[in-house]
């Protein structure tokens, strides 16, 4: 099977992206392309199969027009069996092209959006979200990473019965096999600086703890989770964090070492499609606390504690309670979260369960 993937960006690691990484060092697909609207200068800083091609259109440093054009003969001269898009706007191209070829090609749209938050978008996005109503009707099948995801979209995009909900695809981590899980309280956050991520959050829940437990470390990584952020600067000093109570390691290529380094990791979003980094660190057999956003659920289920979004309160709670379980409790669950990710969220359980949509178009 031959599939094109259509991206709006592929510049930037985040949780669509790594997915699709993911998904195409499972072998999903004989022959993948993927193109990117925008960029597509990630290809160079991550491991992709053999053979995987990878394109950009240039947008938005070309017209539509051009774009369009470039697209369709990168699409004539592939000649997929189906077109997989990805985000937004690269589902809306995927549609647009299928509607404008000769070739009767499926569309498959992913859904890795979710609407909590809609005041923080770009306009950009905005309008992809608008647009995205119009030319669902034209997806043969709809692919949510979450619950949440397709609760929040089914009315505007219609037919459930073309729905499938399927996870993100995460690489399996390898859990460290000692200096964790003895008494060790090292908490971590991992998250791009935006206000999605809810940064004021952490840096409360942060205060909260330090002020009965100094002792408690926290570390943080991501792009603009750095000390020379001076936005940063000024929300840690309105949230009364000393700079020296969080260490900020910025943007991690190593994300198995910094899960390994944790006893406890938390997401504080307003709003996520899945929650890949919470994926990613349980794969590793950390626990977690996150709000309650995106897959949150079913990714945590009994291994740490989901609290509602914006509460910082709960949040500091469920980080002392989950910090205070038992040493025995905490290796015993660190073992069976792993065991839990391993079999829903592989890549090669994700794997199976798109060949299945694919092989019924």
């Amino acid at each position: 099977m031959r599939i094109l993937h259509i991206t709006t960006n592929f510049e930037r690691l985040a949780g669509a992206e790594q997915a699709l990484i993911n998904l195409l060092n499972s072998g999903l697909g004989e022959d993948n392309m993927v193109v990117s609207l925008r960029s597509c200068a990630l290809a160079n800083k991550v491991s992709l199969p053999d053979g995987c091609r990878i394109e950009s259109l240039g947008l938005p440093h070309i017209s539509i027009a051009q774009a369009a054009r470039k697209l369709k003969a990168l699409a004539a001269e592939f000649q997929p069996d189906v077109l997989i898009g990805w985000m937004y706007h690269g589902n809306a191209a995927a549609s647009l092209l299928a509607l404008t070829s000769q070739r009767d090609c499926p569309v498959v749209w992913t859904v890795h959006h979710a609407l909590d938050d809609l005041r923080s978008e770009s306009r950009s996005t905005k309008l992809a979200i608008a647009g995205s109503a119009i030319l669902s009707r034209m997806a043969d099948a709809i692919v949510y990473v979450s619950q949440r995801a397709f609760d929040q979209h089914k009315r505007l995009f219609g037919n459930p019965k073309r729905s499938v909900i399927i996870p993100n695809a995460i690489q399996i981590g390898r859990a460290a096999t000692g200096g964790r899980h003895t008494g060790g309280r090292t908490v971590g956050f991992a998250a791009r600086y935006h206000p999605t991520k809810d940064f004021p959050l952490f840096l409360k829940t942060v205060h909260n703890i330090h002020a009965s437990d100094p002792t408690v470390r926290f570390v943080a990584c991501g792009e603009g989770a750095s000390g020379d952020n001076p936005q940063l600067a000024r929300l840690m000093e309105n949230e009364g964090v000393a700079p020296g109570e969080i260490e900020w390691l910025g943007p991690q290529r190593d994300m198995a070492s910094f899960y390994n380094n944790l006893d406890l990791f938390v997401m504080t979003s307003r709003s996520e499609g899945f929650g890949m980094v919470l994926a990613e660190a349980l794969s590793h057999g950390v626990p977690c606390v996150s709000t309650d956003v995106g897959a949150a659920n079913e990714i945590i289920a009994e291994f740490g504690r989901v609290v509602p979004v914006g509460d910082a309160i709960a949040m500091s709670d469920a980080v002392r309670e989950v910090l205070n379980r038992p040493t025995s409790e905490r290796v015993v669950q660190s073992q069976s979260a792993a065991e839990h990710i391993a079999t829903n969220f592989s890549a090669e359980a994700v794997k199976r369960r798109f060949k299945a949509v694919l092989d019924q178009l």
